[in-house]
């Protein structure tokens, strides 16, 4: 059975604290150990999502952080028909578009069809260049002759047809 029901057309319920204090709404499971909270502070005006003792969310005026106590969770959004859509894996600090694989570097997007993967689209009407794709490096201590970005054109051959890191396959052309 039910140990609290609120209902009505109109029903709410409210927590109600002083303006330096908290509000929590605690979980725990039958041992008594607290399980998850959700807390609303009134000093930051921020809200709290807690699970296995760890911040999870936190909701604040000026942003929204997950992940905001550097734990090694990692953070997923699913589209109609990819469940990695949108992939950052918090232990090895990567970003993936459209997969949960590790393809060796910080940014990975992959793709399993023949469609553009990347588009740079500027919609500036002046007679300006756009859109640009600047590769930079930022380096303390520069010297000449020093490599400062490359495109690289790599793929598996007949013997490694999908290596698992792209670097290890063929490279075919470079920039």
């Amino acid at each position: 059975a039910d140990e609290l029901v609120i209902e009505g057309t109109r029903a709410g319920m409210s927590i109600l604290t002083a303006n330096d204090n908290y509000g929590y709404i605690v979980f725990g499971d039958d041992g008594g150990s607290n399980r998850g909270s959700i807390r609303y502070g009134h000093p930051n005006d921020d809200l709290q999502i807690v699970t296995g003792a760890v911040e999870k969310v936190l909701i604040g005026t000026s942003e929204i952080a997950f992940n905001d106590a550097s734990a090694d969770y990692d953070f997923r959004v699913e589209s109609n028909n990819n469940a990695n859509m949108i992939f950052v894996d918090g232990g090895s600090d990567h970003v993936n578009i459209g997969t949960a694989t590790d393809h060796g570097a910080v940014f990975n997007v992959e793709t399993n069809d023949n469609l553009d993967t990347i588009k740079l689209i500027s919609t500036d009407a002046d007679a300006n260049v756009g859109p640009s794709l600047v590769l930079y490096r930022n380096s303390s201590s520069p010297a000449d002759n020093d490599y400062i970005g490359k495109i690289s054109f790599t793929a598996g051959d007949e013997a490694d047809t999908t290596p698992a890191n792209p670097a290890e396959g063929t490279e075919y052309a470079a920039i």
